[in-house]
Order: C-alpha cells, then structure tokens, then sequence
C-alpha cells in the first residue's frame, strides 16, 4: 500500500493513498464562521463544497504556512456508513509518497486523548512517521456541523 506523506511543523505524517481523491495547491477558502480554528475554510471542487481541515492548526497550535509546497489533499471522507464526502486536509510540504512495505509501523506507545487520530509510528530515512487515522479525525459535532443533510 502506498502512502502520501506530509509535513506538520517540524514533523512527518502519512496517509494511505486510496483514500486520496487528489493533492490541489493553497487557494482562498470561504471562512466557515462558528467552527474551531482548525476548520480553514470552504472551497468549491468540482460543484462540490469541500470543508478544509489545516492539520497544523490542528495538531500543534499554529496555521500551516504558506509556501510551494502546502497543499490541500482532497479525501474521500465517510462520514457514516451511509455518506462519503470530501474533505480538504491542508498540510505543509505534500511532495512524496512511499510504500508502507519499506516503513515497519509499530503501534505507539503513547496515547493522546485528543489526538485518537494518531497511529501507528515508524522509521524511514532516519524519519519517524506517524499514520493518521482518517475516520477519527473529527469529532462528531463537527461532522454533524460540515455534513449536515437535509434528507
């Protein structure tokens, strides 16, 4: 399985590619007013409105800076078993992707109660990499605040 790697502040991070629709530059995002600081902004792809998650903002306290390589990477996002959507993950330096084969991911020995989204850690390159774990990055108000359906 191949995984997208990106940074967040001085650390590594990395998806599993499937779940990648595509890896768009930094655009201007439509503020979503009432949400956490995390929440970026609103931008339309392809007719649909995709929210965007800025991971830094996130998980160390401070917005991704902008440079050449900060990208949002488009999602496919289950919300429930019954509804994907998109979501946006903005991210600094989205450049390369590697084959979980080459990384022996162990699971980690600490737990963040906050941050149940982290997963398994590994070695590359004389890097630690840490998985996230996509269907648990939102808490569930938050889904219900981006995802709302009428129906």
């Amino acid at each position: 399985m191949l995984l997208l790697l990106f940074a967040v502040g001085e650390g590594s991070y990395a998806i599993d590619i499937s779940l990648v629709e595509e890896v768009v530059p930094m655009m201007k995002l439509r503020d979503i007013p009432n949400t956490p600081d995390y929440v970026s902004g609103l931008f339309n792809y392809r007719g649909d409105f995709v929210p965007v998650i800025d991971l830094c903002q996130l998980m160390i306290g401070r917005g991704s800076k902008e440079s050449l390589s900060t990208r949002i990477v488009i999602i496919d996002f289950i919300v429930d078993k019954d509804k994907k959507v998109y979501l946006g993950l903005m991210a600094e330096s989205v450049t390369t992707t590697i084959d979980e084969a080459d990384v022996s991911f162990t699971e980690a020995s600490i737990s963040v109660e906050d941050s149940q989204y982290l997963g398994e850690v590994g070695a590359h390159n004389k890097d630690i990499i840490q998985k996230i774990d996509i269907n648990k990055l939102l808490p569930d108000f938050l889904k219900r605040v981006l995802f709302f359906d009428e129906g």
